[in-house]
């Protein structure tokens, strides 16, 4: 397996998109290389985690789901109250077990692998770009929202439609994941409440638009800043996002500070708490 991780590396595109030499060091090597990536740049790409078969089913799943036995407070729609708009469902696990058991045999293996550590699932939510009257996600940072100690938590989503920069597609500000946690006020939107202040050109300079194709799975570190652009097609683009963290987190004593950077250690990242600027 070492000797196959040297020769990859150099070109590990052709192993994330589902080039193997053989199942077993297929999987060996990929979680490497996803941590690799994952500790340096704060994200990672496992091109067709997901099977076209598992898409499907994910995809009728979702369409045979009894949105009355959902409570009012976890659906939300850009147009108030009109279902035919739904573009989320807060706690989708819990009423389709499926994507809980999905979540748990397909994700959670590589979420612990990620941030090198058991973990537990937090959230599974359900997200839909509704062509034409979607608004644009505000750039923020997950652990805003998380407020946990340590500061380590990671988001998967999965890809139901082909998303890019026309349709909604994710956006990463490389780097920031190294400048902490970054303040954030109410922004006034929908499904996400909270937006960070102090986004400007430098962060936008830096962003990379993560195109995404039906069964990739796309992590992030809670303290990746992202958005996410307008649907301006009039193609739907569905997505499911999964929060985990480690199984020893504990609510923060007070909201979360300013401050706050990652420390490396050798297969580990731990959250350093600072003052405030």
């Amino acid at each position: 397996t070492l000797l196959l991780l040297g020769r990859v590396r150099e070109n590990s595109e052709l192993l994330l998109s589902g080039w193997c030499c053989s199942r077993t060091h297929t999987v060996e090597i990929m979680a490497v290389l996803l941590r690799e990536r994952f500790e340096e740049h704060g994200y990672a790409v496992a091109k067709s985690r997901l099977t076209s078969e598992q898409v499907d089913e994910a995809r009728r799943r979702l369409k045979s789901l009894d949105h009355g036995k959902i409570p009012p407070a976890q659906l939300f729609c850009d147009t108030k109250g009109d279902l035919s708009t739904l573009k989320q469902i807060q706690h989708l696990h819990r009423h389709e077990p499926w994507f809980d058991e999905l979540a748990k045999t397909m994700l959670e293996p590589l979420a612990a692998e990620l941030l090198a550590c058991p973990v537990t699932l937090q959230n599974v939510q359900f997200f839909n770009k509704n062509p034409g009257v979607s608004k644009a996600t505000p750039p923020h940072q997950d652990g805003f929202y998380f407020n946990i100690q340590p500061l380590e938590a990671v988001t998967m989503w999965v890809a139901l439609d082909d998303s890019d920069e026309h349709n909604g597609c994710v956006w990463y500000t490389q780097g920031s994941c190294s400048q902490g946690l970054r303040p954030h006020q109410a922004s006034g939107v929908l499904g996400f409440s909270q937006c960070c202040t102090d986004y400007g050109p430098e962060d936008e300079a830096k962003e990379i638009p993560m195109r995404a194709s039906p069964g990739d799975v796309i992590s992030h570190h809670a303290l990746m800043l992202h958005r996410a652009g307008a649907n301006t097609t009039g193609v739907r683009v569905r997505r499911c996002l999964s929060h985990f963290a480690p199984i020893a987190w504990e609510p923060a004593r007070e909201p979360a500070p300013v401050g706050v950077s990652k420390t490396k250690k050798k297969n580990t990242t731990t959250a350093v708490l600072k003052e405030p600027p």
